[in-house]
């Protein structure tokens, strides 16, 4: 016999776990990309202000990923070019940008080998067509 008091409980965590937080997501498929046009109606004066505000995740770190407790760093990567960590995406306009990537850790190391264990930014230009 299931108890009223059980179920009014359960109900009750089911209402509050819903209203607490809600935070603004891409629709699906589009999570880790910003395509051209997300770029161009936006008013942000570097790359790292755009990406902050529309995939704001993007630039956290996931925790520490090596032995000793050190963290990687989130890497960029201009048309394959890789520029470095994520405070290069302030130096950035967003002129020229076709479109801006997220790339898993796992996916990121199996394409460009050690030191990719938060990830990677890639960028394409219009210039690499």
């Amino acid at each position: 016999m299931i108890k009223p008091r059980l179920v009014a409980g359960l109900a009750m965590l089911l209402v509050l776990g819903c209203a607490v937080h809600h935070v603004e997501r891409p629709a699906a498929g589009e999570s880790n990309v910003l395509t051209f046009t997300e770029i161009q109606q936006s008013e942000y004066h570097n790359l790292y202000d755009l990406i902050e505000a529309k995939r704001g995740l993007w630039l956290r770190p996931r925790g520490r990923s090596t032995i000793n407790g050190q963290a990687a760093e989130i890497q960029v990567h201009l048309d394959d070019l890789r520029l470095g960590g994520v405070s290069v995406l302030k130096t950035l306009t967003l002129d020229g940008i076709k479109s801006v990537r997220f790339v898993d850790p796992v996916a990121a190391s199996a394409r460009w080998g050690l030191g990719y264990g938060e990830g990677a930014i890639t960028i394409s230009s219009r210039d690499s067509l």
